[in-house]
């Protein structure tokens, strides 16, 4: 799997765990997605546990370590806001 393709996987995985039945494709005819979505910690941290084993047993990522500064590069960039 290329790392392309997993991150479609992640952002379908992070809006599942937030509750949303949406996929990528949605948010790709929906310019304004990220100021109308969020999830809470809880939910967060469930994603970033998903994200990282995902990475390494897909082997997107190497080691653990780089998967963690993978999820906090791609939240910067693709997570959903927390809201609590």
């Amino acid at each position: 799997m290329d790392e392309t393709k997993f991150i479609i996987e992640a952002i379908d995985k992070m809006l599942n765990i937030a509750g949303y039945e949406l996929t990528y494709e949605d948010l790709v005819k929906d310019k304004d997605w990220i100021s109308k979505y969020s999830m809470t910690s809880k939910q967060h941290d469930e994603w970033e546990k998903w994200f990282i084993r995902a990475a390494v047993k897909k082997k997107i990522s190497p080691c653990t370590k780089f998967a963690k500064q993978m999820f906090q590069w791609h939240t910067l960039d693709i997570g959903l806001k927390i809201k609590d």
